[in-house]
């Protein structure tokens, strides 16, 4: 019994070493898209989308000086309905260090827009 208290000690010690060392992560910075980016961010999702012409968009948020973006868009799925409004996650090519440019879309999440933001920031700022 010692010994399992011993090891549960032990382990969140080394769990909270591990916290601790990690240097925090800057300020998201957010704003909304300039003309050529909401186009670009607008035609990356329609090429991911199942039905494209079925795409209603919501909100968009370019973050940490254009390096993402979160897009709020609801379309319908391969069964002809619609999947309620979602998060496409956006990274732009241009601001990495691959030779590409344009933006790529990562994925489409059923998330809020904000967890959707605070989770790409925390991607693009490891």
């Amino acid at each position: 019994m010692k010994f399992q208290h011993l090891f549960v000690a032990a382990i969140t010690a080394v769990s909270l070493m591990g916290c601790a060392t990690e240097p925090p992560l800057p300020p998201v910075s957010r704003s909304a898209p300039n003309a050529d980016q909401q186009s670009e961010l607008v035609h990356a999702v329609l090429d991911g989308l199942k039905d494209a012409d079925s795409a209603k968009f919501g909100r968009i948020t370019v973050i940490d000086g254009g390096k993402g973006a979160c897009v709020t868009v609801n379309a319908k799925n391969s069964a002809g309905g619609y999947n309620g409004f979602q998060q496409a996650i956006l990274s732009n090519l241009s601001m990495t260090n691959m030779g590409m440019s344009g933006w790529l879309l990562v994925g489409i999440m059923d998330v809020s827009h904000e967890l959707c933001i605070d989770a790409l920031h925390h991607e693009l700022n490891k």
